[in-house]
């Protein structure tokens, strides 16, 4: 027999379902206006914040999140028996990845290697730890670096010399220079090179073949700051000519470094070139406009050279980091501090510098824990000493910002230009 359902049965369901409901919506709310913005607000300055919630982060009412990471510390326990898993958990195809600075002290409790939830499943994914093994992939391997005196560059010429490769580097500051290359011994070598000359930088390349053999990974590092005043300020004289000095050391040295580099890794049958342009490569400050436009070059080399080098297994990836421990920002650094942004050490580039180099040097497509092989035409931003990668993710959000049809039909332009069908030697 059917069961009739009286009036009130059906008011008592209906104002349950409302009830529910209102509830539901309440809930959603409350995470997305209140708790997800304090959560963001306790863990980093924005939106790409890659520091890992602790109890002194999550309160109560936080604790959705705070059950996500228990697994997540489950995973990183087991090592790379927990890869697949963590993979499956955190990494979406295509996003950015993360290094975090590991002798921080404050690693083990607030940022071991560590991603949020939220951001990790909508923008980014994450490299949680430098490979042993693919450092050891450096042992004997030869590398040419500009600019290696003091800085970034200084420690990469260390941190390559403690994996076992041998390095011949440039510099124009002969003292700090010769004592680092005094300091590391033999498999360390050290040529005076001013990188706006193309001279002394096919110098420092036959140096290297001469003293190891060959070459295997270059990096192109030399760079300056901001020459004086702005050139375009009023009160600047129009007639004279402005020397430009930043264009010729960071992009024209870079150039030459890249072009003689790529012939000598050709020698080898391929390998690896480091750009290190800045984050003034893709964000603009006022007063540094032709710094700016020397750092866009190296983006846009990046970006040339990606697609020709590629075939002939060049891996070329480039550095923009943001305020690092240099001289070069001496000026700016107490104003900095007060604020409370985030800094670079030079070794946390110089890490970077060291990922592009072996993270497709590994065997049976080992390689740094979350990268996606190949690693190559990648750009890394460096923060508060932990790198993202940025360049897959504008890629893959071209037919947003560009528009869908826009994007579709640059495809096929592109497409046919680098078909080979066509030429550019028309034009010359």
């Amino acid at each position: 027999m059917a069961t009739l359902e009286t009036p009130s049965t059906n008011n008592w369901r209906s104002s349950f379902l409302i009830t529910a409901t209102l509830l539901f919506i309440l809930i959603i709310a409350e995470i997305y206006f209140r708790i997800i913005p304090g959560y963001l607000e306790n863990v980093g300055p924005g939106p790409l914040s890659p520091i890992k919630p602790t109890s002194r982060h999550i309160s109560e009412e936080d604790d959705m999140f705070g059950t996500i990471f228990r697994k997540i510390d489950v995973l990183e326990d087991m090592g790379s028996a927990g890869d697949e898993a963590w993979n499956s958990l955190l990494i979406p195809e295509g996003g950015g990845y993360i290094f975090a600075r590991p002798e921080d002290p404050s690693a083990t409790e607030a940022e071991p290697w560590g991603v949020t939830m939220f951001h990790s499943l909508h923008c980014l994914s994450m490299l949680r730890k430098l490979d042993p093994s693919l450092l050891s992939t450096l042992k004997d391997k030869v590398v040419v670096l500009t600019g290696g005196a003091t800085g970034i560059g200084r420690s990469a010429v260390e941190q390559f010399h403690a994996s076992g490769a041998k390095v011949v580097f440039g510099d124009v500051v002969d003292e700090p220079a010769q004592e680092l290359a005094s300091t590391l011994g033999p498999s360390v070598q050290y040529v005076h090179c001013d990188t706006t000359s193309y001279a002394d930088q096919l110098a420092l390349f036959a140096t290297a073949e001469k003293a190891f053999g060959q070459v295997d990974i270059v990096v192109a590092n030399a760079g300056i700051g901001q020459q004086g005043k702005d050139i375009f300020t009023p009160d600047q004289d129009v007639n004279k000519e402005p020397a430009l000095k930043e264009i010729d050391v960071n992009l024209k040295g870079a150039i030459f470094t890249a072009r003689i580099g790529m012939h000598y890794l050709r020698k080898v049958g391929g390998g690896d070139l480091v750009l290190l342009s800045s984050i003034a490569g893709f964000k603009e400050t006022g007063g540094l406009t032709p710094y700016m436009a020397s750092k866009h070059g190296v983006i846009g080399l990046l970006r040339g050279l990606r697609i020709t080098a590629t075939p002939e297994n060049i891996r070329i990836n480039c550095i923009c980091p943001w305020m690092t421990k240099t001289r070069l920002v001496n000026a700016i650094e107490g104003g900095w501090y007060k604020l409370g942004l985030p800094t670079n050490e030079p070794a946390d580039v110089a890490r970077a510098i060291i990922i592009c180099a072996t993270a497709n040097r590994g065997t049976g497509g080992k390689t740094h824990g979350g990268a996606v092989l190949p690693f190559a035409g990648k750009i890394l931003y460096i923060s508060g000493g932990k790198s993202y990668e940025i360049e897959d993710k504008l890629q893959e959000l071209e037919p947003v910002w560009l528009g869908k049809e826009n994007s579709e039909v640059l495809a096929k332009g592109q497409a046919y230009l680098h078909s080979g069908v066509t030429s550019w030697d028309a034009l010359n």
